[in-house]
C-alpha cells in the first residue's frame, strides 16, 4: 500500500425533528434523510463546487471505535457517547483532553442540551493500492433550522 496526497472531506448535513432528537437523547435509533457533501483535495485542487447528495441515515447511539461508516444507501452514524474523551489540537499541535459531544446534547435548552451537536471524524481508508485521508464533518440540527430558511412561492 502506498500513501496518497489524496483527501476526502465530507459534511453531513442533519436536520432532526424534536421527537427524533429526543429519542435519540434517550438511547434510540433513528433513520432519515440528509445531505452530504464530499469534496477531494489534492495538491491545491479541489472538486469544488462540490455536489449535494440526498441519502438516508441511520443513527444510533452504539459505542464504537468507527462512528461513521457507509452502506448501500448512505450512512450508518453512532454518536459519541457521554463520558468518552475527545481530543482537542492546539494550533501548536499540542493534544489536550477535551469533552466529547454526546447525545443528550440534542435535548432543547430548558432541557438541559442545546439541541443540535457535531463532531469530525479523521480515518484513512484503503482502495485497491492507495491509501486516502478522510475526514467527516457531522452536524445534527434541529428540524426548525432547515425550515426557517427554505423560501415559499
Amino acid at each position: 500500500m502506498k500513501p496518497t496526497d489524496v483527501t476526502i472531506t465530507v459534511l453531513h448535513n442533519i436536520f432532526l425533528t424534536r421527537d427524533e432528537r429526543y429519542k435519540l437523547a434517550e438511547g434510540g435509533d433513528v433513520e432519515v434523510v440528509g445531505v452530504s457533501v464530499p469534496v477531494w483535495f489534492r495538491k491545491g485542487k479541489t472538486t469544488e463546487p462540490a455536489s449535494e447528495v440526498f441519502c438516508k441515515y441511520r443513527i444510533g447511539n452504539a459505542p464504537v471505535s468507527t462512528p461513521l461508516t457507509t452502506y448501500e444507501e448512505g450512512y450508518v452514524v453512532n454518536l459519541p457517547q457521554e463520558g468518552e474523551v475527545a481530543v482537542a489540537i492546539k494550533a501548536t499541535g499540542e493534544e489536550i483532553p477535551s469533552a466529547a459531544p454526546h447525545p443528550k446534547m440534542l435535548k432543547d435548552i430548558k432541557d438541559g442540551g442545546c439541541a443540535h451537536m457535531q463532531f469530525k471524524q479523521y480515518t484513512k481508508v484503503r482502495k485497491g493500492r492507495n491509501i486516502f485521508n478522510l475526514l467527516h464533518f457531522v452536524e445534527i440540527k434541529e428540524m426548525e433550522t432547515l425550515l426557517d430558511t427554505l423560501a415559499y412561492g
